[in-house]
């Protein structure tokens, strides 16, 4: 059961969700556990269903799935901030940039790939690169590995050009 609602209406609701789910022939009662709080947290505590989980998907490794395509989905992703550190402003610039200037060249116009995304979600920490209807698993890949470098070039080169154009100031002393 899934419900959206503040919390002054999910409230008036409390009896009637209980009725239904303790009370309901399709759901078996056995598996409800009524809490003192009938709506937990889960951006604050840990689910019931993710120890399980877990247990169940470690040891984690590299995976890739192959299938008879011509084309697929190439993404890569890592960890840029663990969760609660404070995210720098300038990763919003370098993922547009990422996602706007050097992946869209790299693959989608060079390699011919239909798409490519950068995305960065701030409250996990994650950046995530992305193509779609990709022709080249193991280019795109390495393009993906030589994004830390191409931003590094670019950052160079925006602040030659910024320096290059910038008049010369004499200190006042040298004015005379």
């Amino acid at each position: 059961l899934n419900l959206t609602a503040d919390r002054s209406v999910l409230s008036t609701l409390d009896n009637s969700i209980i009725k239904f789910l303790t009370q309901s022939n399709q759901l078996p009662s056995n598996n409800f556990h009524q809490t003192t709080d009938p709506f937990p947290n889960f951006a604050l505590e840990e689910h019931p269903w993710i120890s399980p989980a877990r247990s169940r998907m470690l040891p984690l490794v590299n995976e890739g799935i192959a299938v008879s395509t011509q084309v697929s989905y190439v993404g890569e992703s890592g960890i840029l901030y663990h969760p609660g550190e404070k995210v720098h402003g300038s990763a919003s610039v370098v993922t547009r940039y990422l996602k706007r200037g050097y992946l869209y060249e790299q693959l989608r116009l060079q390699r011919g790939a239909y798409g490519a995304m950068a995305y960065f979600t701030e409250n996990e920490g994650i950046l995530n690169l992305v193509s779609y209807r990709d022709p080249n698993l193991v280019e795109t890949l390495q393009v993906y590995d030589m994004a830390a470098n191409a931003l590094k070039e670019e950052l160079a080169s925006f602040y030659a050009n910024t320096t290059e154009n910038r008049p010369n100031i004499l200190p006042p002393a040298a004015a005379n």
